[in-house]
């Protein structure tokens, strides 16, 4: 009989996973705090795709990059929600959105093609792909911008299967969890908005 072991990544992956989905939940609810969250599970995701069996720099950019939105939404947050009481939903134009695509998709291809020349990294484009469109979303979500939950619901159906060809079981369900409650982000912001 062979004996379950939980390896270090793994329980790196699940603590990761319960700050991330602690940030998710209170994003939904337009919950400031949610940012906070968000940092600490970016924090603990750059260390776990680092190791030698991961190797998601891409990843390591994006989680970076949420580390830094994370400081910014808070302060704008809190500045927005003591001069008005409230956090305000807002929306942009299909042309906004169809220049972020065409922008997104760019860069994707320049940062994928770049760690594949130049590092060992798996997965290269699609790691960069996602990490570009997830540098978008979470501009848009630090924005307030309704539509941000849309470029997730993508993003996270995606991610599932970049997160599990690497082996990411814990993060991979993360994704599939993520996906479905960004459909429930969308419909409480969009209540919100209207």
């Amino acid at each position: 009989m062979q004996e379950f072991t939980i390896f270090p990544n793994k329980t790196i992956e699940i603590l990761g996973m319960i700050f991330n989905l602690l940030f998710l939940f209170l994003m939904i609810h337009k919950k400031k705090s949610a940012w906070i969250y968000g940092i600490i599970g970016s924090t603990v995701s750059i260390y776990l795709f680092l190791l030698p069996e991961v190797k998601l720099y891409s990843e390591v950019i994006l989680y970076s990059y949420y580390i830094i939105i994370g400081i910014y939404a808070w302060v704008s947050w809190s500045k927005e929600e003591k001069e008005t009481n409230k956090i305000v939903i807002i929306e942009k134009n299909i042309s906004y959105h169809l220049i972020l695509l065409l922008f997104g998709s760019f860069l994707g291809f320049l940062l994928g093609f770049y760690f594949h020349q130049y590092t060992d990294a798996n997965n290269p484009f699609l790691d960069a792909s996602s990490t570009i469109f997830s540098f978008i979303a979470t501009y848009l979500q630090a924005k307030k911008v309704l539509s941000s939950w849309l470029y997730w619901i993508f993003i996270n159906l995606f991610t599932i299967y970049l997160y599990g060809i690497r082996g990411l079981d814990i993060y991979s369900m993360q994704m599939v969890i993520y996906a479905i409650f960004s459909f429930w982000g969308f419909y409480n912001w969009l209540k919100v908005y209207k």
